[in-house]
């Protein structure tokens, strides 16, 4: 029997940067937000959701969602949320994917911390390396917009062949919308990064575009939800695509993914 992907859950911990408009500068967030990996802090509305600092973002996680609409709001709320914090120090809340911050504020020993757990390769099955910047580079950090998609029954081959849909559906047609990805991509969400959960998949390819406009954060789900559909009525992402896929993406090549549109329901 035909596995099925029932009972899906939407959740996300994206990523944002703080701005600070009297001084003209993006600003770290270390010591500034409060909140870490371990003890964030938890929202009014939801005790499942809450915010933290993260390197020199801030990061928020939202109670995972069963329908577009709650997944829309629970966002857009979330955003509005800590914009309401910190416009009284005149600081914004900026959805760039990459930003080079000053020595000064990198200064910090929590900006010199990178990452919490590996991630994987869904096309390799392989772990992804950590790229190291150097020069310039690596005053450079990045922002991602993570898509957790929960369904009954998770396995760990269901949620490759799930990570490797989302690549297709979300990965490919992202570098069109994502119009600065590219630069982000050197340092992390890289085609097929997945983390495997209890409950589901991670999806990590993408950086925090979609929190731009409700309009992108609908065409996530949407486009999730696609895949998913795609998978669920039997159709299969053919592994011959692996090295296509993962260099559209990775290279931000819009052209050469034409082939895959003509193979894939995507739009």
């Amino acid at each position: 029997m035909t596995f099925q992907y029932a009972d899906i859950t939407f959740g996300a911990d994206p990523e944002v940067f703080l701005f600070d408009s009297s001084k003209d500068k993006f600003i770290a967030s270390c010591g500034r937000i409060g909140g870490t990996k371990k003890n964030p802090i938890p929202l009014p509305k939801y005790e499942k959701s809450s915010i933290q600092e993260d390197n020199v973002a801030v990061e928020f996680n939202i109670v995972p969602c069963k329908s577009k609409k709650e997944w829309v709001s629970e966002i857009a709320s979330t955003l509005a949320f800590l914009r309401a914090l910190v416009s009284p120090k005149d600081w914004s809340i900026e959805t760039s994917s990459s930003v080079l911050f000053s020595e000064e504020e990198l200064s910090h020993p929590q900006a010199q911390s990178f990452g919490c757990e590996p991630d994987y390769n869904a096309w390799t099955k392989e772990e992804n390396d950590f790229v190291y910047l150097s020069g310039e580079k690596a005053r450079l950090r990045t922002a991602g917009g993570h898509v957790h998609v929960g369904y009954k029954g998770a396995t760990t081959e269901q949620s490759l062949l799930l990570g490797r849909a989302m690549d297709v559906f979300l990965g490919v047609p992202s570098i069109i919308l994502d119009k600065d990805g590219e630069e982000r991509r050197e340092l992390y969400g890289k085609a097929g990064a997945i983390r495997f959960k209890p409950y589901g998949v991670e999806y990590r390819t993408l950086s925090n575009f979609w929190l731009r406009d409700t309009m992108y954060t609908a065409w996530v789900y949407d486009q999730t939800m696609k895949a998913i559909r795609y998978l669920n009525a039997g159709g299969k992402i053919d592994e011959n695509d692996s090295e296509l896929v993962q260099e559209v993406i990775n290279k931000g090549k819009v052209k050469e993914a034409l082939p895959l549109y003509n193979k894939y329901p995507i739009i």
